[in-house]
């Protein structure tokens, strides 16, 4: 009896035992029915994402992890961290370069919950969405692919760029906005390309300079310095190119008897032309500098032409012979010696004048010269011919009249009041 009894014990303890593993199977059975994320995986580690642990953007959306870590210990860096602040701060990362691991299409824009562009907030459709794919099929939705672009293009270089929150099982996390010293993305040193800025800036972590040409995108600091002392040269080049026309100019005014008497006045004309076409090029160059609105080019630029000017202008336009920034009153003093002579074609003081009065100073026997702009004469006075003069001026590429000539290249004389033009 007593044996029967154990024995009816022992089943009845078997079956307890039993039913309770069965309980634990059926409890077990039962998790694998909670919403974890919503079947979708943590770009991160692979492993089943849950539904708390997430980050979420802007206007919404949410991107969903697992809960391998806490990140109460992320200090002691980047493998201590959550995995939702990890894919924040490092979002990057983890865009996946093989699209197809997401599906194809939009299928949350079906469901009842509004999609909303993280970038501008517009409201995606069917129609408009665009996204990017995350590793392991995770997905970000866009209304454009500008706002998508503008989103993948800031990623590298923002951590968290367009993070609202980052949410730990319900909770926000310890290391939310934290970024890993390892994460954190060198500045690139400017970014885009444009070849005129809205108003002076730099490129230094800004817009990129397009310099001139389509290919000459000043990208690094070794262009940008490159293109910094071709920009100080250009200046100086132009100043030098100056220079040497004027020069060679007086060299063929000055020695009519030397080597250039074989090249005729229209190939000296032709020289001469040449070269202020170069210059006139380095000039324009120099103007297109100006409106790229670059800050540090535009220095380069300033530099060069004071440095040019220092070096290549000399004071002989300050002189008491060279008096064309004056009235010149010795006009109606020295009435005697004095020449005037109308010139056809000067465009500008700057550049005609100054190469009328420099070549008019050349001409031996000259005591003071004066260009009158407003009324295109020159007034010279001096012991110099007449037909010297001229010559000096047709060398020049002007055409030239003798308005008056000297007290001694006239028979009858005449008084001061003959004509000043």
């Amino acid at each position: 009896m007593q044996q029967a009894r154990a024995v009816v014990a022992i089943v009845l303890a078997l079956a307890a035992l039993a039913m309770g593993h069965m309980h634990d199977m059926g409890d077990m059975h039962g998790m694998d029915h909670m919403p974890m994320g919503n079947g979708k995986h943590c770009p991160i580690c692979n492993m089943n994402a849950e539904d708390a642990w997430y980050i979420e953007m802007k206007h919404g959306q949410r991107l969903f992890t697992c809960s391998m870590t806490t990140g109460d210990n992320f200090a002691a860096g980047i493998h201590a961290f959550s995995h939702p602040a990890l894919l924040g701060a490092a979002m990057s990362d983890y865009v996946a370069t093989d699209v197809t691991q997401c599906a194809p299409g939009c299928a949350d824009c079906s469901n009842n919950t509004t999609l909303l562009d993280p970038v501008s907030g517009a409201t995606i459709t069917s129609d408009n969405a665009r996204f990017l794919c995350f590793a392991r099929g995770q997905k970000l939705y866009f209304a454009s692919e500008t706002t998508k672009s503008a989103f993948a293009a800031a990623l590298p270089s923002q951590p968290y760029f367009g993070v609202q929150s980052v949410m730990c099982g319900g909770r926000t996390c310890p290391d939310a906005f934290q970024v890993p010293a390892q994460v954190v993305a060198d500045a690139p040193f400017c970014t885009g390309a444009s070849v005129m800025l809205s108003g002076f800036q730099s490129t230094v972590h800004g817009t990129c300079v397009k310099l001139f040409f389509q290919s000459w995108v000043l990208d690094t600091p070794f262009k940008y310095a490159l293109a910094f002392t071709g920009i100080f040269l250009l200046p100086l080049g132009n100043e030098y190119l100056v220079q040497t026309r004027e020069s060679i100019r007086m060299a063929f005014v000055k020695a009519r008897s030397s080597r250039y008497n074989s090249l005729g006045k229209r190939s000296r004309k032709l020289i001469l032309t040449l070269l202020y076409m170069v210059q006139m090029t380095l000039a324009y160059f120099a103007m297109l500098v100006v409106m790229i609105y670059d800050t540090g080019l535009f220095f380069a630029l300033i530099l060069g032409f004071g440095v040019g000017f220092a070096l290549f202008k000399s004071e002989k336009t300050l002189s008491g012979k060279s008096s064309g920034m004056v009235p010149a009153a010795w006009r109606f003093d020295d009435t005697d010696s004095l020449t005037v002579l109308s010139i056809g074609g000067m465009m500008c003081m700057q550049n005609c004048g100054n190469t009328v009065q420099n070549a008019l100073e050349l001409v031996p026997g000259v005591h003071r010269v004066f260009i009158g702009f407003n009324e295109k004469c020159a007034y010279v006075s001096g012991t110099a011919t007449t037909k010297a003069l001229c010559s000096a001026i047709e060398d020049c590429g002007f055409e030239v009249n003798v308005v008056r000539p000297p007290k001694a290249e006239t028979p009858s004389g005449y008084g001061a009041a003959f004509h000043l033009a």
